[in-house]
């Protein structure tokens, strides 16, 4: 009789829990020889008319016997998961908050029950599918703390709600749903809280985005399915914004016929002359929108092969990832405060000349949105945040 327990922070899964019997007799506690690394958190009891009473944890290693045991609760572990998926799949969505993860892993140790359990591997979704099948509901799971997503797609719910309604799906009908809008393309978000501006932007496009949040997800998982899925390509919603979001038009549009200089052209200098920080690769594009002053003037991008080779360098040294020194700032030429900004260059609003006032101004604020868009993926150290807050004040003085 083996289960899942419900995953609490103050489970201890370097050892499992399980009972070994035989014919009902007490043999040992210690069944890690028993039971593959991935299924450690199984709690229960094993009863086995094979095993001998008086057998040594070494004598357990070698014993033929224990190998098919551990064989077949692999087996029927995945058989469980998939007649569960098949007749109760809101139950599974339930249960996958607390298997999910040493499901992922057990595909990643053992080709076996990678086979058995590949098709029901499921990733929460920001795609609304409570309608699409009546075998797939949309399930009340619990949302996670700082979750903005889970919050805002809670709707008018009462703050006392225990869960909210969240849609789940597999990579296979990911790429099927989405084959004629992005083919062979996956976007993934893996911090629904610093990531919320760049999920909602890719919805508010009608582009569906995977939570690949856990652990196991951004450092292993994500390469493991790069593997999978040879010809599939894996973006982070952070690492460059799809086609679709940009609007082109608008980005190329002249708008000084004298120099035939672009409003993207304008915005790049503004920007390159204030920063000035060569490891800042500065972009001025139109994000589409209805409404403009609804998108963020600007945004950090962080291309995904140069950070995830700083990623697994601070997994292999056991270091937290450092914020990388070279990075993207795209600065949305539709937004209201950017077209002023360039008014504002241009003595529009505020007269003056050369290192006049104005341009001292100008300078401050696209640095000043600048922090802003990189508060949205890191924090500031003492001294960059002292710069922040005094700037801040030159601004709104």
């Amino acid at each position: 009789i083996l289960y899942f327990p419900k995953l609490k922070p103050d489970l201890d899964f370097s050892r499992g829990q399980l009972k070994l019997f035989c014919n009902q007799v007490f043999v040992s506690d210690h069944c890690e020889e028993i039971i593959p690394e991935f299924l450690m958190p199984l709690r229960g009891v094993i009863d086995s008319s094979d095993i001998p009473l008086n057998v040594s944890r070494s004598a357990l290693t070698s014993n033929r016997t224990v190998r098919r045991i551990s064989d077949y609760i692999t087996k029927k572990v995945g058989d469980r998961l998939k007649s569960l998926y098949r007749e109760n799949y809101s139950e599974y969505v339930r249960c996958w908050q607390d298997i999910g993860t040493f499901v992922k892993f057990g595909t990643l140790k053992d080709d076996k029950f990678k086979k058995q359990v590949e098709d029901l591997i499921i990733f929460r979704t920001t795609a609304d599918l409570s309608a699409a099948s009546a075998d797939s509901p949309a399930v009340e799971v619990q949302s996670g703390e700082g979750d903005p997503w889970q919050q805002a797609t809670s709707g008018e719910s009462s703050s006392d709600q225990e869960g909210s309604q969240d849609s789940h799906t597999t990579i296979p009908d990911y790429l099927e749903r989405n084959k004629e809008h992005h083919e062979n393309r996956v976007f993934y978000c893996t911090d629904p809280t610093t990531q919320a501006t760049y999920i909602e932007l890719y919805k508010k496009q009608g582009l569906e985005v995977l939570f690949m949040d856990s652990f196991i997800d951004t450092n292993y998982f994500i390469p493991f399915l790069e593997q999978e899925y040879s010809n599939v390509q894996f973006s982070r919603v952070d690492a460059d914004l799809d086609s679709s979001i940009l609007d082109q038009d608008k980005s190329g549009e002249i708008v000084d016929p004298n120099t035939n200089k672009t409003r993207s052209d304008q915005v790049k200098e503004l920007f390159e002359q204030a920063i000035n920080n060569s490891n800042v690769n500065v972009r001025a594009e139109a994000l589409k929108a209805d409404d403009p002053q609804g998108t963020p003037p600007a945004m950090v991008l962080l291309p995904e092969a140069m950070r995830r080779l700083k990623e697994m360098t601070a997994l292999m040294q056991q270091q937290n990832a450092e914020f990388p020194e070279e990075h993207v700032l795209l600065v949305n030429t539709a937004h209201p405060l950017i077209q002023n900004l360039v008014k504002m260059s241009q003595g529009s609003i505020i007269q003056g000349g050369g290192q006049s006032p104005t341009q001292e101004l100008v300078n401050q604020t696209c640095q000043h949105i600048y922090d802003l868009a990189l508060m949205s993926q890191k924090g500031f150290d003492a001294e960059g945040m002292k710069s922040f807050v005094q700037r801040s004040n030159q601004v709104l003085t």
